[in-house]
């Protein structure tokens, strides 16, 4: 068995009816696993062994007694003496295992403990997981364990790539774990409870790989003595196993007794706790195969309720609704929506950090319901000293029998309430305020104000705080603050409202990359060389030299990278159709509890003033005319021009966005068939847009008469299939059954974005308020939902609609084409010629401006004179005039003229090991390093900088004390590197970034001294 908690008690095996098993033989073998586990190897050293063979570091062969028994010697080496029978760590063992078996190495407990590493490194929360279930139960890691304090478990992701080999068959490589987002089901059964499995996307385009695909998906997963199983899939091409309560040796066998670690169940147990079918029978299975999505969101655990504390709320629903029928989506007005008193939201507020101040709203997932709860209207229910909730029926997905179970009566937070101003809007939204009556020009100029915003600051370096200004308007077209917060904690990204990480890179790792005479270990994607002190993107670089004293009037490289920012930025501009919208904002919509808004009112306040007026002035509300959208933006009435009132009785609803509950149906659902359970809207009071802007006829509110008939509608009910598969079927019957209809979703992977694209050119061709237009719009928006409603696209009118002649996938209007792509584009013309296009109109608009302004820049960059840093060559002038001084003392003082000697023979070893290194790192070729990952490109500058920092040999210098021959190497590699090249390379500052910048600010004298990770943190206000 491959957990990592071995029980004393052997547990009792009762033998399980005989299935298929994908044995993958690479990953399990019984004899080294019955060795491992009389051990007790835990389970993250048992991956990496796993990970190992799958990458042919190693085989099953080199996995020895004696070497298991070297790995459990050194597991227990650091382990209290005190315990009776101490177990093996992760910690100590699991990071060198491919050194051990790979490279031969013993360098157990040699890797540095670096920010960069702590950040991923998932060793000591396995350890802390395996520890907290064996002395505190199969709860402890949910987060309220009153003697682990906060902390909680899960967090560490488990991933497995799926690849297709030239010859058709499937390969599996494991990759390195990493600490990530935890989950619901993480917390209750433990990190090494999930397996995400990454598909690749080419083998849905290969005729019958998908069905091959689905037969090893149903087939049990055998992984070092586990039995893991498909349980769900996403549209991101991950599949999902969980492990069961089920091992194999030599053949399939299943627990009876626990074994000391977190509960594991079989597959059909685990529904059953999950989503019971017995308990949500009316469900359709499309719906209740949706729902294991709850478990799966990346959540923090909040609060831990009582079972009274979780009361049930009506759902306000439409005056037209008829009585006695449960209400459509469109006219239950607080669909997805429920309460939550103060009292909870500032435990929250204390407990977690994570926000600035008390939220408004949560998106969250409690028991069997999901999305936002908002702050209670209620005076007295605000006075209760202790928290409270209110669920509505539009939020509960699952029935539960009881709350027993206290992972069910945990609030798991998704994010808080929070407000953006200024946002930029999407090329959806920007074609329908076009076709809506806003003129074409109006983009023009927002575009090019947009552009000119953007590259103006990065180009104004006189003044007052020039070069702080200019740190800021790096900082902000990089996002630096947010990525930063980001990739030092994935795990409260989402909650924290920023983007995050994806820690496995989908390229496919290049063997030719991998030094097999070295145990350096692969970087993280944008993490800074901790050896140079050189930052890995770009922004965060010119940062670092604007922050130590550097100009870029006077620094080459310096000026060589902000250069590529602002060109970049211009052509991302083009790119993505960068149009910011000053006058707008951007948040989550909630319904209007108090019902004191007017039908086509709403409510925007935010707790910052941060809202543009038309007369310049920010304000913390809006009034008047505005309009309301959000993404996916496909029908004409996707966006509605609605009135921004003040409601004092609102005034406590900030940082969200309030909608009106009054009129024959939901203002949400206009939006693309929005709801209120976490969808954020944009709001946009530009004068320009909002006076031209006119609502679109509402019948297209209403879908196509014949939109089923280009559908397959799976509406079997849970009721329906346990009639169908009763419990006297088979049990991997039963399971086979279940994981068909699991695994629906990925038939329709790519049918979501071929429809964007349909309804894209249908645009194009047709116009946007077509008939056929308008019916790919709600083929789109159903195929989107297809997972939850059941309804697949028929196969027959999918292959009709993307090889259609008139506006099929072959064909690219020419404002989307993207330049270099490899892949034949048929130009996609116009029915109606003479018909403008906004797209087209603004593309040239574009362009011509961004001809405009690359001129500039590279006009203003050209006009700059190369010069030499007198600065930092000093202290190598200084040191040879020195020992110079000291060579020409006179015979009676021979020391002094030792000592001269000692020093010119130690620059001279510096000089000698700087040109080495600098010869050393351009040997590969420049076309080599951009073709690389960020990842690989990180590893070589790393690989580089250690080379540089290692020599010369002490003994060759020992003259001068460890920080000045640092010091000199620096100095040299700047000297020699600008000989070599007039303005010089990139190399002494991928080599010695930070060095170099200690030498500049001691010339300045006007420093102080800060530890990265409290620089990381900090911000500067706007000046």
């Amino acid at each position: 068995m491959a957990q990592s908690h071995v029980s004393s008690l052997v547990p009792s095996l009762l033998p399980i009816q005989k299935v298929s098993a994908y044995h993958w033989t690479q990953a399990h073998n019984s004899c080294v696993q019955r060795a491992m586990d009389a051990r007790g190897i835990p389970w993250g050293v048992q991956w990496e062994i796993a990970r190992s063979i799958t990458h042919e570091y190693c085989s099953w062969k080199d996995v020895s007694m004696s070497a298991l028994d070297c790995l459990r010697n050194e597991g227990i080496s650091t382990s209290n003496p005190n315990t009776p029978s101490p177990s093996p760590t992760n910690a100590r063992i699991a990071p060198y295992v491919e050194d051990f078996f790979y490279r031969k190495k013993n360098s157990f407990g040699s890797q540095r403990r670096t920010r960069e590493v702590r950040a991923t490194w998932p060793w000591e929360e396995l350890d802390r997981e395996d520890a907290a279930f064996r002395q505190y139960g199969q709860t402890s890691c949910l987060g309220f364990t009153p003697e682990l304090g906060d902390w909680y478990g899960g967090k560490v992701t488990f991933t497995v790539r799926l690849q297709m080999a030239k010859n058709g068959t499937f390969q599996f490589l494991l990759d390195h774990p990493v600490l990530g987002p935890s989950t619901r089901f993480t917390r209750c059964f433990g990190s090494a409870w999930l397996i995400r499995l990454k598909l690749p996307k080419e083998i849905f385009s290969r005729p019958g790989f998908s069905e091959k695909l689905r037969v090893l998906l149903l087939r049990p997963f055998v992984l070092n003595g586990l039995v893991f199983r498909f349980f769900y899939c996403n549209k991101d091409h991950n599949a999902y196993l969980m492990a069961t309560n089920e091992i194999y040796d030599g053949g399939l066998k299943s627990l009876t007794s626990p074994l000391g670690g977190p509960a594991r169940n079989s597959f059909l147990e685990f529904f059953s706790n999950h989503n019971n079918p017995q308990n949500n029978r009316h469900q359709t299975m499309a719906k209740w195969a949706s729902r294991t999505s709850l478990g799966l969101s990346s959540s923090i655990p909040g609060l831990l309720l009582e079972t009274a504390q979780i009361r049930e709320e009506a759902d306000i629903v439409s005056p037209r609704c008829p009585p006695g029928v449960k209400p459509p989506s469109e006219m239950d007005m607080t669909d997805g929506c429920g309460l939550i008193n103060l009292q909870a939201l500032c435990d929250l507020h204390q407990r977690l950090s994570l926000w600035h101040e008390v939220p408004t709203a949560i998106q969250c997932r409690l028991a069997g319901a999901k999305g936002l709860l908002l702050l209670h209207p209620g005076k007295e229910e605000n006075g209760w000293t202790h928290p409270c909730v209110w669920l509505r029926p539009s939020q509960i997905k699952i029935t539960h029998s009881d709350l027993e179970n206290p992972a069910h009566r945990i609030i798991d937070i998704l994010r808080g309430a929070h407000m953006q101003g200024s946002v930029q809007i999407s090329r959806e939204i920007i074609i329908n305020l076009s076709e809506n009556g806003v003129p074409p020009n109006v983009f023009e100029d927002l575009f090019c104000q947009s552009l000119e915003g953007i590259i103006s600051p990065l180009l104004v370096w006189d003044g007052q705080d020039a070069m702080s200004r200019l740190w800021a308007a790096v900082s902000s077209e990089g996002n630096v603050m947010a990525s930063r917060m980001a990739r030092e904690s994935a795990w409260t990204a989402r909650a924290l409202n920023i983007g995050c990480y994806d820690h496995d890179n989908n390229e496919d790792e290049d063997e030719d990359d991998i030094d097999d005479n070295t145990s350096f270990s692969h970087s993280t994607a944008w993490w800074g060389d901790d050896l140079s002190g050189c930052p890995s993107s770009l922004e965060e670089t010119v940062m670092a030299f604007l922050d130590t004293g550097f100009e870029p009037g006077s620094n080459t490289i310096l000026a060589e990278k902000l250069h590529i920012i602002a060109k970049k930025a211009v052509r991302t501009c083009i790119s993505k159709y960068r149009v910011m919208i000053p006058m707008s904002c951007s948040g989550l919509i909630v319904p209007d509890v108090l019902g004191v808004l007017q039908e086509g009112e709403i409510h925007v306040k935010s707790s910052q003033r941060c809202l543009l007026k038309p007369d310049g002035q920010k304000s913390d509300r809006i009034f008047g005319d505005i309009l309301v959208t959000r993404n996916p933006c496909k029908l004409p009435t996707d966006v509605q021009k609605v009135k921004a009132v003040f409601r004092p009785e609102l005034d406590d609803y900030v940082n969200v966005i309030v909608f009106s509950i009054k009129g024959s149906r939901s203002l949400a659902s206009m939006l693309g068939t929005g709801d209120y359970d976490g969808d954020r809207v944009t709001c946009i009071w530009e004068p320009s847009i909002v006076e031209g802007f006119i609502n679109a006829n509402v019948k297209y509110m209403e879908p196509p008469s014949n939109l089923n008939d280009y559908f397959h509608i799976q509406n079997e009910t849970v009721g329906d299939f346990l009639q169908r598969v009763p419990s006297t079927t088979s049990t991997s019957n039963q399971i086979q059954e279940m994981q068909g209809i699991l695994m629906a979703p990925l038939h329709d992977l790519f049918v979501v974005g071929t429809y964007s694209n349909l309804h894209d050119n249908a645009i194009y061709y047709f116009g946007y308020s077509h008939p056929t237009t308008t019916l790919l719009a709600w083929i789109f928006c159903t195929v989107l939902d297809g997972a939850k409603s059941g309804m697949t696209i028929l196969p027959e009118r999918y292959q009709r609609h993307r090889n259609n002649k008139q506006f099929g996938t072959q064909f690219t209007p020419q404002w989307k084409m993207v330049p270099g792509r490899t892949t034949h584009q048929l130009e996609l013309r116009r029915r109606d010629p003479s018909s403008p296009f906004v797209m087209d109109f603004l593309q040239a608009a574009m362009e011509k401006e961004s001809v405009k302004q690359l001129k500039r820049i590279d006009e203003h960059f050209s006009a700059l004179r190369k010069e030499k840093d007198p600065d930092l060559i000093a202290p190598w002038r200084d040191a040879e005039a020195g020992a110079e001084v000291l060579l020409g003392k006179p015979a009676s003082e021979e020391r002094m003229r030792e000592v001269g000697q000692a020093q010119m023979d130690a620059l001279k070893a510096i000089k000698t090991h700087v040109e080495r290194v600098c010869e050393w790192s351009t040997s590969d070729g420049k076309s080599w390093f951009t073709t690389r990952s960020i990842e690989r490109r990180q590893d070589r500058l790393r690989r580089m900088s250690h080379e540089f920092v290692s020599g010369p040999p002490a003994g060759e210098t020992w003259v001068f004390g460890e920080e000045e021959v640092a010091r000199l190497r620096a100095s040299y590699a700047y000297l020699y590197d600008w000989e070599r090249k007039t303005g010089g390379t990139r190399f002494p500052w991928n080599v010695a970034m930070r060095e170099l910048g200690l030498i500049k600010l001691r010339a300045r004298k006007d420093f102080k001294p800060i530890s990265q990770e409290f620089y990381e943190k900090m911000s500067m206000r706007k000046l």
